[in-house]
């Protein structure tokens, strides 16, 4: 009867471990470079404050925030545990030591070099893309880096807002179909490098 029990339980914490995997979610793409800094943050941490749920919640943490912190080297976030946190100082020192990096990185989670025109409406807590070739989908756009051409552009930009959005060029980084931005109200992010006032063709 003991083992008929014990046989269960296995059973029971191997289904609900498989019922935490949403077969609905993309698979997340990480870079290998990316992947060995998370492995060797599992495998040294011990005991931390405000540890993840697993070992595997930790990695998938440290690996999500380092890309936050390799995208938007200035941001910060409230309480973090702790793998999100060293995901994003990872990040961040990540970015300062290898801004050659950019495209593989990116590449690496999954994101496509990308140009494109659309309409750009924007503000508190806004950011909403229609590209001009397919106006039903909607990106959430953010500038890389927080500076530089691309955050210029963007101000430049702001100063003709409309009700119909702006028309812009954008080159950057197109992300997987997902969910992001302000309530995850965007099916896919756009990391630009660059944004300039498109002319009404």
């Amino acid at each position: 009867m003991r083992i008929l029990l014990l046989l269960f339980l296995a059973a029971t914490a191997q289904a609900a471990e498989t019922a935490a995997v949403d077969p609905f979610e993309p698979k997340e793409a990480t870079p290998p470079a990316v992947v060995k800094l998370a492995e060797a943050y599992v495998k040294s941490v011990r005991q931390p404050e405000k540890p993840a749920a697993t070992p595997a919640e930790a990695k998938r943490d440290f690996e999500r925030m380092f890309l936050i912190g390799f995208t938007q080297p200035n941001v910060s976030i409230g309480d973090p545990n702790e793998a999100q946190a060293s995901g994003l100082k990872a990040g961040h020192d990540y970015r300062r030591k290898h801004d050659n990096k950019m495209k593989e990185i990116l590449e690496g989670y999954g994101y496509v070099a990308t140009a494109v025109d659309g309409f750009w409406k924007f503000g508190f807590e806004i950011s909403d893309f229609k590209p001009v070739k397919n106006p039903k989908e909607s990106w959430w756009i953010s500038v890389i880096g927080e500076e530089g051409p691309a955050l210029a552009g963007a101000e430049r930009v702001h100063i003709q807002t409309s009700d119909a959005g702006v028309q812009v060029h954008v080159i950057g980084f197109l992300s997987p179909k997902g969910r992001y931005g302000h309530f995850g109200g965007g099916e896919r992010e756009f990391f630009a490098t660059s944004i300039t006032a498109a002319k009404a063709k």
